[in-house]
């Protein structure tokens, strides 16, 4: 039996590298073109749909929940199962020390709001979803991350540039072992619930334990360094964008990692990438 999978932002981080997954797996895949193909025509042969679209943060509250219903009516079509990216905007500032799926949500601001929103469409909808959550990206290519645009932009100086607390855990995700994930779960999905919510718990390291790993890959010293945030602070006024990356500043502070407990019980074979191994992979774009 042939196995055909949609991918929804295909040029996009998590629709990429699912897309690289499945093709490898010998899946039939089929990437949207935005503009150019009809959804609903390409959905009635889909049995899973990535959902790998990139809203801009500026776009979230006026279009993602009328996004998110297109997806769910897409997927109607042939019964399909939605693969969704989750991340860690949902619990907000929680206090407890690991985020996973039985953790409140404490969302405080828009962003938090919309996420939590469009899950519990997700979950309420009549279609399988999977949610495949993990922390901030690490890729293996430019991509416009926090990762590579922010802390690693001065390995070569020997500088790790960091936005917040740098002795805060902080949860990071491999996005190669995120699609693996994705597509192990997507290759079960019969035998898994109607709603399902699996963190890839990734790596939940300070800005200091990930200087001294570069250290050692880099085999010399890297420091860590403050990110001034004077140009967010000044250009929020004009900048809706701005003003959603400040909200969201927090996480860089409030110590948070991912309970890795449902991938165990889900996938337990599942071997997550060693950081070292992780991290020189995706300093080989520099």
């Amino acid at each position: 039996m042939t196995n055909n999978c949609l991918i929804l932002g295909p040029s996009e981080r998590f629709g990429r590298h699912t897309m690289t997954e499945f093709v490898s797996r010998g899946w039939v895949v089929t990437p949207f073109r935005r503009n150019v193909d009809d959804l609903e025509t390409l959905a009635a042969n889909a049995d899973v749909i990535v959902f790998g679209w990139h809203l801009k943060y500026s776009d979230w509250e006026t279009h993602y929940d009328a996004l998110v219903d297109t997806v769910i009516a897409a997927a109607q079509i042939n019964n399909a199962t939605i693969l969704f990216p989750g991340n860690v905007y949902i619990y907000g500032k929680n206090p407890d020390p690991v985020w996973g799926r039985n953790t409140a949500h404490h969302a405080a601001n828009t962003l938090c709001k919309v996420r939590s929103r469009i899950e519990a469409r997700l979950e309420s909808s009549v279609v399988q979803t999977i949610i495949v959550r993990s922390g901030d990206f690490i890729d293996t290519e430019q991509s416009g991350t926090w990762f590579d645009m922010v802390v690693s932009k001065k390995l070569a100086r020997g500088i790790l540039t960091y936005p917040g607390d740098p002795t805060a855990r902080h949860a990071w995700g491999f996005l190669p072992d995120i699609a693996r994930a994705a597509v192990d779960l997507a290759e079960m999905h019969s035998d898994l619930g109607h709603f399902v919510d699996v963190a890839v718990p990734g790596y939940a390291i300070s800005a200091q334990e990930m200087a001294d790993t570069f250290a050692q890959i880099l085999n010399r010293d890297v420091v860590v360094r403050p990110m001034s945030w004077t140009f967010f602070r000044v250009l929020s006024p004009v900048w809706p964008v701005a003003r959603h990356i400040i909200a969201m500043r927090y996480l860089w502070s409030h110590p948070h990692e991912l309970d890795g407990r449902a991938l165990s019980h889900h996938l337990p074979s599942f071997r997550q990438t060693p950081l070292r191994d992780a991290l020189s992979q995706a300093i080989c774009i520099k």
